[in-house]
């Protein structure tokens, strides 16, 4: 038996609106990755990578692991040119210069 009219347009009409939906949400999360690149740009790449790697290695381990993953990141870049150049930065007020070493 075919479907009255109305129920097919009010299907369109939920699909339609679905659809709407979906791309209202995906421009907020593009609005979002891009605020968050925003902060993110400035940062030292070493220092970025470290938090990326310490954060995606130790999401799912206790704590006691979690903090020795992040202890292992952290002696990786301690002697770091950008961390010295960070630290310069801030005593001196004034905005990083990072080389990535």
């Amino acid at each position: 038996m075919p479907e009255p009219a109305s129920t097919r347009e009010t299907r369109q009409d939920a699909r339609s609106g679905q659809r709407r939906a979906s791309a209202g949400l995906l421009r907020w999360l593009t609005e979002e990755a891009f605020a968050l690149a925003r902060k993110i740009a400035p940062i030292s790449a070493l220092a970025a990578a470290a938090c990326l790697g310490s954060v995606t290695r130790g999401i799912n381990v206790p704590i006691g692991g979690a903090l020795a993953i992040e202890a292992s990141y952290f002696a990786r870049i301690v002697a770091a040119r950008d961390i010295r150049e960070g630290r310069r930065a801030w005593l001196e007020k004034r905005a990083p210069e990072f080389s990535m070493t």
